[in-house]
């Protein structure tokens, strides 16, 4: 394998990448072994990736290593790269017994390039029959091809197997190459949720980086705008003593919900803090009460008859509030409090009306949550050593 090519595997319970060249021999025969006696019933296919530099000149070459070498014949699939085909090149010519191609093949009005590029699969009919091509794609800067394998055997976890052939020319741009696969695999796993994608090719000068992002489906984000949407925020205003309770009330409910997949234990949990904080209104009134504070009847006085004091000249509206939360991106970092983005953006509609009133509380009372003062500071160095914080 090439030293810029490279195999990384999205959807399994752990990821990982393999990469060529090792360094302890003995333990990794040993799996060699059990993987053999297991054949094709193994967790993740035995995968096959090379660069040819034109497979019609290599197809004699490939037929041989499927009769002499038992790795290579019993690969689950065969991933090639810089294929230099075209529509001129039938495929019985590549034909390999036992094999199924599936091929992207160069495009000269795409890539602006009369001759290079091109991917292709041989998926082993051992391993699996039912191959569906989902898309292909043909550019100056990238070439891809996905394709979807339900195997005989696998997983209970997996539904099938998404494998990406991927070729990035050397002239490319390589952060638009890039940019523009993360799009594809992104779209691709949110049409294929319970498959495992398998993403392996020649990447050339492409930087890999692997990254955990999380990602709510459908029946995820509509329960907890469920929970949101029988949330009573009014119980938490009122049992709030200050701002500063107020908003960390909202915040943490917000932070806790967008956990919950099950409706039945958000409701259960909900209507125990409801409970609680209704308990604790009511202890509250007659603690304020009993104690011939004038300061604190007046408070239980505004609070029972619902005493608002004049609003500002400037105010938030739960329009205003809702705009912005729906403009938050996604992929980004949640702050210190743990709420994502995502959290905010999908359920705009139903903390819209509570923190436009945390806003407006803090302008008619000219203070800050203190919540909202915390924030992680990471400093970036300008040289590559670090010798000092100055």
């Amino acid at each position: 394998m090439a030293p810029h090519m490279a195999a990384t595997v999205f959807g399994c319970p752990k990821r990982c990448s393999w990469r060529s060249g090792s360094t302890d021999q003995a333990p990794q025969d040993a799996q060699t072994g059990k993987l053999r006696q297991r054949g094709f019933r193994t967790a993740l296919p035995s995968i096959h990736l090379a660069n040819l530099r034109s497979l019609p000149n290599k197809t004699d070459e490939l037929l041989l290593l499927t009769r002499t070498n038992k790795d290579f014949s019993n690969s689950a699939a065969l991933c090639f790269t810089e294929t230099w085909l075209n529509d001129a090149m039938p495929d019985c010519a590549l034909h390999l017994p036992g094999y199924q191609l599936f091929r992207a093949d160069h495009d000269a009005e795409s890539t602006g390039k009369s001759c290079g590029g091109g991917t292709c699969f041989y998926i082993n009919e051992r391993w699996c029959t039912d191959v569906t091509v989902l898309k292909n794609m043909c550019c100056s800067d990238l070439e891809a091809l996905f394709i979807n394998c339900k195997p005989f055997y696998s997983l209970r976890e997996f539904c099938s197997f998404i494998l990406v052939s991927v070729y990035i020319p050397p002239q490319a741009n390589v952060s638009l190459a890039l940019q523009k696969l993360a799009d594809q695999i992104a779209d691709t796993e949110q049409k294929h949720p319970d498959s495992v994608l398998i993403i392996l090719g020649d990447f050339n000068k492409a930087n890999l980086s692997l990254k955990t992002v999380k990602r709510w489906t459908n029946e995820t984000e509509r329960v907890l705008q469920t929970c949101f949407e029988w949330t009573d925020w009014s119980v938490f205003k009122a049992a709030a003593t200050d701002l500063d309770e107020l908003t960390e009330t909202a915040k943490e409910d917000a932070y806790r919900k967008r956990h919950r997949v099950l409706y039945n234990q958000a409701r259960n949990t909900l209507n125990k803090e409801i409970r609680a904080a209704k308990m604790t209104y009511a202890k509250r009134l007659e603690d304020q009460f009993a104690s011939n504070d004038p300061t604190s009847v007046w408070k239980g006085l505004k609070a029972i008859t619902n005493y608002k004091t004049p609003s500002p000249s400037t105010k938030i509206s739960e329009e205003d509030v809702r705009q912005v939360f729906r403009k938050n991106k996604r992929r980004k970092a949640p702050g210190p409090d743990g709420v994502t983005p995502a959290c905010l953006k999908t359920c705009a509609d139903h903390l819209a009306p509570i923190f436009s009133q945390i806003f407006n509380r803090s302008l008619e009372l000219c203070e800050v949550p203190s919540c909202f003062k915390r924030s992680t500071i990471i400093p970036v160095p300008k040289k590559p050593k670090i010798t000092g914080l100055k």
